[in-house]
């Protein structure tokens, strides 16, 4: 038989030993690779530091570096903080605007927009391990620092910010806490108008047509938000869109029914913009359930160059008693102020059929093509047969069927006289 070795309790006892030390060695590894060690150093993040540094801090999410990154953007003037301090003092009439000098804008050296666009990408890295509050002061320091590319001479990769902000906007527009959603909107409505403080050349043009396009779709998407807050701010932000065919879903809130705020920040972000809110659409306003609203809606009628004589009008057009609605055809008549036709058109699509057929009426009065057009709609297609008879003798010719003779001879006149037999 072989000899068989003896394990002896010593031996057994330094073999348990060296195995758990292994096991804590592979342990205390993992802690410090995942960052949950209690004996980590732990770095003392300030505004002193450069972007590149305090960028390693943000990849990890940390909040220190987060705070350090917002002081010093704090210490660094923008575009918009120079703006602002010639507006306060312009506005200021006890103060001469030398008081309140702008701050001087430093355009980016090339180093410093590299280190820049790092701390983008740690921004970026870490957003979604931040606290809520955390995710909203990350998306207003890095919209704070796409705003020093802006500054003449802006360096020529000022494209590679881009990126970075795109990842970290798009999962702040879809985040599910209403104040980082919020936030992003209304960051967001800063981005259509920004452009780098150098003419782009094509390639870099359409990239960020591209960029800024790539937010509208999500944008769009918070209008269906059940919170109110969200629906407003994304209104808000497509207000700011000057592209009218994308801006145009928010104006159909103005008559969402569950928030009057809401309906008026859809008259705030609009008002300027007829073509897309128009006077009608104001006008009908002017009765909403919110005084606050109906108010708004006056303002926003007063910008646009209505007096108060007209906005009565338009008032009473929009009046829910028909017959007071019937009123105002006969005061339309001889008006040159406004276009009367404009105003009889709208009467003419009331629900009350005797207000349409008074529209009617007086629409054949115009002659104008317009008016003859929607005669020839109503006599057709409306559902009342006292409008359609009312239409159709507005677009009957007035012709005479007697024939005009010529005038009978003077009996009198020379050679007219009748001879005796």
């Amino acid at each position: 038989m072989r000899d068989q070795r003896r394990i002896t309790p010593r031996v057994l006892a330094v073999g348990i030993a060296g195995t758990a030390l292994l096991v804590a060695g592979a342990y205390l590894g993992y802690q410090t690779w995942t960052g949950k060690t209690a004996k980590r150093t732990a770095v003392n993040y300030s505004a002193a530091m450069s972007p590149r540094e305090i960028a390693v801090g943000l990849r990890e999410s940390d909040a220190r570096a987060l705070m350090a990154l917002e002081a010093k953007l704090r210490m660094i003037p923008t575009v918009d903080d120079a703006r602002a301090a010639r507006a306060a003092a312009g506005n200021d009439p006890s103060k001469p605007q030398s008081a309140a000098p702008a701050p001087e804008i430093k355009a980016l050296s090339d180093a410093d927009a590299v280190e820049w666009i790092e701390a983008l990408g740690g921004l970026r890295a870490g957003f979604l391990k931040l606290s809520t509050r955390g995710r909203v002061l990350g998306m207003v320091a890095a919209s704070r620092i796409l705003s020093f590319y802006a500054v003449e001479p802006c360096p020529t990769h000022w494209v590679e910010a881009l990126a970075p902000l795109h990842d970290m906007f798009t999962a702040g527009l879809a985040d599910p806490d209403l104040e980082v959603r919020s936030a992003a909107l209304n960051q967001v409505a800063q981005f259509w108008s920004w452009l780098p403080g150098r003419t782009p050349l094509p390639a870099e043009e359409f990239e960020l047509a591209s960029w800024k396009d790539g937010f509208i779709a999500q944008v769009t998407r918070r209008l269906g938000d059940r919170e109110p807050q969200s629906r407003l701010a994304a209104i808000a932000c497509l207000g700011k869109l000057p592209i009218d065919s994308a801006a145009a879903p928010a104006v159909a809130y103005i008559d969402d029914r569950d928030s009057a705020e809401v309906r008026q920040q859809v008259l705030a972000s609009f008002a300027s913009r007829p073509e897309l809110l128009s006077d009608d659409v104001v006008l009908k306003r002017m009765y909403d359930t919110s005084a606050n609203v109906a108010e708004v809606a006056e303002i926003v009628l007063r910008t646009r160059g209505l007096t108060r004589e007209q906005i009565g009008l338009g008032r009473m057009i929009y009046h829910p008693r028909p017959e007071l609605r019937a009123s105002v055809i006969p005061m339309l008549k001889d008006r040159n102020d406004i276009d009367p036709v404009v105003w009889l058109l709208q009467l003419s699509r009331d629900e009350d059929e005797s207000v349409r057929a008074g529209a009617a009426a007086a629409l054949a009065e115009r002659g104008t093509p317009e008016a003859r057009r929607r005669l020839l709609e109503m006599a057709s297609k409306d559902a009342s047969k006292v409008v359609r008879q009312a239409a159709g003798k507005g677009i009957m010719p007035t012709t005479d069927t007697t024939a005009a003779l010529p005038p009978l001879p003077d009996a009198n006149a020379a050679g007219l006289k009748a001879k005796a037999n």
